[in-house]
């Protein structure tokens, strides 16, 4: 069933978010498993979301990938992000 992560950064930038996204997720590359990637620069500071083939492949990367990365990144993303996660009710495409 696909899976859904969310994350916020309180206060974060979009230079952040783009140092933290070229060191994370190489150009013309996915995670194993994500099927949609979405990141915006909003109020709160930047909300990012991503739509996997399954809660493993999510945790993975973000385990993985993104946490273990994230404090070697000079300039990118900041501390623990909000997570907002779960199993997808619906998803739709146009």
């Amino acid at each position: 069933m696909p899976y859904l992560v969310t994350h916020v950064w309180p206060g974060a930038t979009k230079a952040q978010w783009e140092e933290t996204s070229k060191a994370v997720l190489p150009p013309g590359a996915s995670p194993k498993g994500q099927l949609f990637y979405a990141a915006a620069v909003v109020d709160a500071g930047v909300i990012v979301t991503g739509l996997y083939e399954s809660k493993e492949d999510c945790d993975n990367f973000v385990s993985d990938v993104l946490m273990a990365k994230l404090p070697t990144i000079e300039g990118g993303l900041e501390g623990e992000p909000q997570e907002f996660t779960g199993e997808t009710l619906r998803v739709e495409t146009w």
